[in-house]
């Protein structure tokens, strides 16, 4: 005579269903190279920016790209647009004291295998070491056929100071 306990081991073993790897979102697929691929990249991107490299941040750009704010909305359709924005604004920070910043991850999420959206938090850093304000945004990557991510999106959400 079996038991009810048995039965019910008997029952959830017959129920549990083998999930098929083609049938698993790509977001739930990911691997922590890639993961890891995306944060490393947003670190040398904050590298990139803080030591005013624009060319650097240029290449990590895939054009045309988008950038969208409350106050503009443009098309960016070439690398040394990229460089030389980012020239200026190095400048501009550096004129209002700021020395550095990091990207702080708040969300990401796989659309597919090669895009993903990351909420991005970046700190702006004095010479002291202090946090004076930071900049908020959301990235749209696209994973390159090396598997390397590029901004194709940049949707900024606005600044604070302190």
């Amino acid at each position: 005579m079996t038991t009810r306990s048995s039965q019910a081991k008997k029952t959830k073993t017959s129920t549990t269903k083998k999930v098929r790897a083609d049938v698993v979102p790509p977001s739930e697929r990911r691997t922590k190279v890639v993961e890891g691929t995306v944060k490393e990249f947003l670190e040398s991107y904050g590298d990139a920016l803080s030591a005013g490299h624009g060319e650097h941040v240029a290449e990590m750009w895939e054009v045309p790209a988008y950038v969208l704010a409350d106050a503009d909305a443009r098309v960016v359709s070439g690398a040394d647009e990229v460089a030389k924005f980012f020239s200026s604004a190095h400048e501009a920070y550096a004129a209002h004291g700021i020395v550095s910043t990091f990207p702080e991850i708040q969300n990401e999420f796989w659309f597919t295998e090669r895009l993903v959206s990351v909420d991005v938090r970046w700190p702006r850093v004095d010479a002291r070491g202090a946090e004076v304000g930071h900049e908020l945004a959301t990235y749209i990557l696209r994973l390159d056929d090396e598997g390397m991510p590029r901004i194709r999106i940049a949707i900024m959400h606005g600044e604070t100071s302190r």
